[in-house]
């Protein structure tokens, strides 16, 4: 294996050092004027004068330390920097080793893990070669794997058989409860369905009876609007009454000469009058038939449209 040796930064760690003695520098140099300085109340202009050139000394203190601070702390930021790149180009060959180290062990244990899987993939199948077309291995390996650390090395694959076999017996066992389910074929292959896509039964159980409330729902509103339309259609619809018509002032009925009618008498029990027969409001069809019904009983009858005071105008020539 090959030796590598770190190089050398030309920048030591003396300039640590320099820092605590810097640091050091400027404490010694506040701690000389700081009891210049007793900030207190004013109490005159004069004194509010001395205040005011004596902040503003402090604060020109103030400035130099710390722009004399920055200065220094850009020196010690560039030497960490240079630390860091020095120390990035030592461990170079080094960290380039340890990547390829981890690509081939990586590959490594894929092909042994990709090898056990495979063999359990192959015990699967010889337990359960009906199963195989619904349940494919690639979804009991999704659902299952991660849980069961099937893919970690330490997990030996007769581990991971047993507790597959598992899994296929708790699956012919949902597959049973989902047969005695009381519902029709239908709903029965929607949750066949349902439990190979999720393997979960209690989601299976949730679903169907969700479905089942809903086709309940949806039976009980078509029934409900059949029965609406049966009612509608047996029940007589009601006749809409229009409103009487306003009444004009009556004037004094004058004699009507009314046409004579030469029919076949018939024999009378009584002497027959004159009638006025008002309708409030009828269409013409069905003043025909009123007069047809008129007709029918041996009866002259003669329809004019409109109030009794227009018949009354129009029967004497007054238009």
């Amino acid at each position: 294996m090959e030796n590598v040796k770190a190089e050398v930064i030309d920048n030591d760690l003396e300039k640590l050092s320099e820092a605590d003695k810097w640091l050091a520098s400027i404490q010694e140099r506040v701690d000389a004027i700081v009891d210049d300085y007793s900030p207190h109340e004013i109490t005159s202009h004069a004194d509010y004068k001395e205040s005011k050139l004596a902040r503003t000394q402090a604060r020109k203190e103030i400035k130099a330390i710390t722009d004399e601070a920055a200065s220094k702390l850009k020196a010690f930021k560039d030497f960490i920097s240079a630390v860091e790149a020095g120390k990035r180009k030592a461990l170079l060959p080094l960290t380039t080793i340890d990547i390829d180290y981890k690509r081939y062990i990586d590959q490594y244990e894929a092909l042994i893990t990709e090898s056990k899987l495979q063999d359990v993939e192959a015990a699967y199948m010889d337990y359960a070669p009906a199963l195989v077309e619904l349940i494919p291995f690639s979804k009991l390996q999704a659902k299952y794997a991660r849980e069961e650390k099937w893919e970690n090395l330490t997990t030996n694959s007769e581990t991971i058989k047993q507790a597959l076999y598992k899994h296929v017996d708790q699956i012919a066992e949902d597959e049973q409860t989902i047969e005695a389910q009381p519902v029709d074929e239908a709903e029965r292959q929607a949750m066949k369905a349902d439990y190979f896509q999720s393997l979960d039964l209690g989601e299976v159980l949730r679903k169907s009876s969700e479905r089942l409330r809903v086709a309940k729902l949806e039976a009980e509103r078509k029934a409900r609007l059949e029965e609406e339309k049966r009612a509608l259609v047996e029940k007589p619809q009601p006749q809409v009454e229009e409103p009487l018509p306003e009444l004009q002032p009556q004037v004094e009925a004058k004699p009507i000469d009314m046409p004579k009618v030469t029919h076949n008498p018939q024999p009378e029990v009584e002497e027959r009058s004159s009638y006025v027969v008002i309708i409030p409001s009828a269409t013409e069809a069905m003043v025909d038939e009123i007069i047809d019904a008129f007709r029918v009983c041996d009866l002259m009858a003669i329809a004019q449209k409109g109030t009794l005071e227009d018949v009354y105008r129009r029967l004497n020539g007054n238009r």
